[in-house]
């Protein structure tokens, strides 16, 4: 049995005030395109399926127009969706009785995650259990007067339950930061460690498809995926293998291929000088890409955004922080040649403090002073 698994579409993403809704709607038909492969049974969307709990109408559209293109082509296929932290639970699961009668599933509350949604292919049986994501890791169990109970060991519950009632497998889809997990800017992070899940707990489970981190990676030695997101929304995921996992439930094996996702465009972070990337005849092969381009000039240049989106139309963001850092230190120097130093400040604090100047501790601070000025110098 073979199904699809993605995550983090973050439909309505905006970057740079510079809105993706083309690029989503491309990598939206590329997932068509491949399920067009009736092999699928179904495809999981392990959260984030919007980049805002208040979607704009564009990414509504977008996913709405996806929706109906996929109960048209393949109706026989199911869609397995979960809310993740950028969704709005509420809003993502409106309608889910309905949508369920064609075979489109959302689990957005905790209390629905024991349910499992079951395909029956060839006689052939998969539970899978859908985890939304919800801050503390716990959960009721159906009785309100009823304490909370661990969430890991009710879904184990839940999945022996599922094994003993006929199930080949079991699949898990979450949308959690679990531990051991490689984060890239463009995610929504915890403070501390409190949010992150071991994910050894749900190693009763054939595979774990995961959402919420948008890289590719494996998480321990159990079938336990991070899809990642199919679009690089950060710079700091620019180099970045951006994959659909395809899920193949074997008898005795879980095997996982990675299908590459051709982008409408890319997006690319770049560095160099000014005058080498203004250059008529350089890069032009990255003319129609998304780009930020890192300035090593000294000097700040100029209009240098303006002037180099005449080259790049898709240009996003120009990073001018190493001459920008020496502008600051230049005029934090200038001001302290204009008035009272930083050592006479001192002194005048010592004078406060003990009603004398040690002039050794006053040597000491100048010494310490100049250090910290030469390593501002060498960044």
């Amino acid at each position: 049995m073979k199904f699809l698994h993605t995550a983090d579409l973050h439909l309505g993403k905006i970057l740079c005030e510079h809105s993706f809704i083309d690029d989503q709607k491309h990598i939206l038909n590329e997932l068509l395109k491949i399920l067009g492969d009736t092999s699928y049974v179904a495809l999981l969307i392990a959260g984030d399926v919007y980049d805002r709990s208040v979607p704009d109408t564009n990414a509504i559209n977008l996913f709405s127009q996806f929706l109906a293109d996929l109960s048209t082509t393949r109706p026989d296929l199911d869609l397995l969706i979960l809310s993740g932290n950028h969704d709005s639970a509420s809003r993502l699961g409106f309608g889910k009785e309905i949508f369920s009668r064609l075979k489109i599933h959302f689990v957005t509350k905790p209390e629905d995650m024991e349910k499992p949604i079951i395909i029956t292919r060839h006689a052939q049986k998969a539970a899978f259990f859908l985890m939304p994501f919800f801050l503390r890791r716990t959960h009721y169990t159906g009785d309100t007067q009823s304490p909370f109970v661990d969430s890991a060991l009710f879904l184990q519950e839940a999945q022996k339950k599922a094994r003993e009632e006929g199930a080949d497998w079991t699949v898990l889809g979450a949308h959690l930061f679990a531990s051991g997990g490689a984060a890239s800017d463009s995610e929504r992070v915890f403070v501390g460690t409190a949010e992150q899940i071991d994910i050894s707990r749900f190693a009763c489970f054939d595979y774990i498809a995961l959402g919420h981190l948008h890289r590719c990676q494996k998480i321990g030695a159990l079938n336990a995926f991070y899809s990642g997101s199919p679009f690089a929304y950060s710079f700091s995921e620019a180099n970045d293998e951006k994959v659909f996992l395809s899920v193949d439930l074997q008898p005795n094996d879980v095997q996982v291929q990675k299908i590459p996702v051709q982008p409408l465009r890319h997006l690319r972070q770049y560095e160099g000088l000014f005058k080498d990337l203004y250059d008529p005849s350089s890069l032009q092969d990255l003319r129609d890409d998304y780009l930020e381009f890192i300035l090593r000039d000294p000097e700040l240049v100029e209009n240098a955004y303006a002037r180099l989106r005449t080259k790049f139309p898709n240009l996003l963001s120009v990073n001018q922080s190493k001459a920008l850092k020496k502008k600051q230190t230049t005029q934090i120097k200038r001001k302290r040649t204009e008035s009272r130093s930083i050592v006479d400040d001192f002194k005048q604090f010592l004078s406060e403090l003990y009603d004398t100047v040690d002039e050794s501790q006053c040597d000491l601070f100048t010494e310490f002073l100049h250090k910290i000025e030469e390593e501002e110098e060498d960044i």
